[in-house]
């Protein structure tokens, strides 16, 4: 069932933000800050829905044969007296596992999925999707069974600053990546992610390092650092200011610990280390990060800063 014109001229704006703000409450954001974040992030998605530069480059990177271009818009759709707002998705830019993301639905999902799964695999049938993905904004909700792809770990920049370690890794010390390093920093990180991937195979695909110009940003933010242990450098963190759906603060952008130098605890530390130069100039700001649900390491060492995990994407197949 597509979406009726009827419906959609009865949708209003203020319709899709009330449904992102109960998420939002959810996770315990006050009415104020979802208002301002909530109303950016329908605007954003709602535009998707006739951007075509934003569909060109999508099909451009992502060619499905059949598929028009305007097939990568995002689109709403309708069953029984509900919408949504959904688009076309592929699991890491992995051709071989197209899903369809759930952007904002009327209803909360969990009462209306059985009948919503039927319209999107019709509705984006030329892809085939695999599965639709979901957020779930309580962790304690979700269901034994139901499939992770990423968990969202957060906790304000203060929340970070004050965790407290073992001891055992107070030797590594974290440094300014300085602008006349940043190729050296970028070469380092490649290296690392290499040797990574090496190590980890299941997650080589997953896990990927951040651009050049995503560095850039994060020394821009002056939130760039080296960890260094007994003088040498043994992996890199890079925190930068980002808004995604009602989520706006620090996300942690990069953090990778050379191979020979895991397992001590210092991408947690670093994470202490580098919250505490924020305060209090940063005081009661968010500091956020997704991680894919195999990168248990990552869940670990977010864990261990303070960030514990606060909402999840989820896959249904379909």
């Amino acid at each position: 069932m597509g979406a009726s014109d009827d419906h959609l001229r009865a949708l209003s704006d203020d319709d899709w933000i009330r449904a992102v703000i109960r998420d939002g409450q959810a996770l315990g954001f006050e009415a104020d800050f979802l208002l301002r974040r909530a109303a950016s992030f329908v605007r954003q998605q709602l535009e998707r829905r006739v951007d075509h530069e934003f569909a060109e480059r999508f099909a451009h990177h992502c060619p499905v044969a059949g598929a028009r271009t305007t097939d990568y818009l995002h689109r709403v759709v309708t069953f029984g007296s509900d919408a949504a707002l959904v688009g076309i998705r592929f699991r890491g830019g992995d051709m071989a596992y197209p899903f369809v993301d759930l952007l904002v639905c009327t209803s909360p999902w969990r009462e209306v999925l059985e009948e919503f799964e039927s319209v999107v695999r019709d509705a984006f049938a030329v892809f085939a999707p695999k599965a639709l993905r979901v957020f779930e904004a309580r962790v304690a909700a979700i269901e034994e069974g139901e499939v992770v792809d990423q968990w969202f770990h957060a906790a304000t920049i203060d929340e970070v600053a004050r965790t407290e370690d073992d001891g055992r890794c107070e030797m590594v010390r974290i440094e300014p990546v300085v602008a006349k390093d940043l190729d050296a920093c970028f070469e380092s990180l490649c290296r690392w992610y290499h040797d990574f991937a090496t190590s980890e195979p299941a997650l080589a695909d997953r896990v990927q390092p951040t651009s050049r110009e995503q560095l850039g940003a994060c020394m821009a933010d002056d939130a760039l650092r080296w960890l260094v242990a007994r003088d040498e450098r043994v992996g890199l963190l890079g925190f930068a200011r980002a808004e995604e759906r009602y989520f706006d603060g620090f996300v942690v952008m990069e953090e990778i610990v050379a191979r020979a130098h895991r397992g001590h605890g210092y991408a947690a530390r670093a994470q202490h280390l580098l919250a505490k130069d924020f305060v209090p100039q940063e005081s009661g700001t968010l500091l956020w990060g997704t991680i894919d649900a195999h990168n248990r390491a990552s869940i670990r060492t977010a864990r261990r800063a303070g960030r514990p995990a606060r909402a999840a994407w989820l896959f249904h197949a379909l």
